[in-house]
């Protein structure tokens, strides 16, 4: 069975991840000096002081942007899919592609920047 577009654009995760871990992920990446991540996010930041007790909400929303490199070239955009129970807790990325087009008729670079992204996040999953 051939693998469809919805398939070849999104990363499952094995486990879903907490934004911390999303930013340690993306930061070894970007480390590698083979990724540019642009992203930008929404929440919000809660602390207050009830009772005796201090409490610090920090909660991330959307996430999501752009991703690029240079050799090979290539950019695409990208949204981090969030866990439908925990809060701050992603489940899988989402390329986004131009609607209507089959994976055959996206630019090769992007083609192959998402290809390389999903082996790359792939190997780093596996052995973190």
């Amino acid at each position: 069975m051939l693998e469809s577009i919805i398939d070849k654009t999104r990363i499952v995760f094995p486990k879903p991840i907490d934004k911390d871990e999303v930013r340690i992920m993306l930061t070894c990446l970007a480390r590698s000096g083979n990724y540019v991540f642009n992203l930008s996010q929404s929440g919000y930041l809660n602390v207050r002081y009830t009772e005796g007790d201090m409490c610090v909400e920090d909660y991330v929303s959307n996430l999501g942007g752009m991703i690029a490199r240079n050799e090979p070239f290539g950019i695409t955009n990208v949204s981090f899919i969030q866990d439908e129970v925990a809060t701050s807790i992603f489940k899988e990325i989402r390329f986004l592609t131009v609607p209507g087009y089959e994976w055959e008729e996206l630019n090769p670079s992007e083609v192959t920047l998402i290809e390389d992204l999903k082996k790359d996040i792939s190997n780093y999953l596996a052995t973190h």
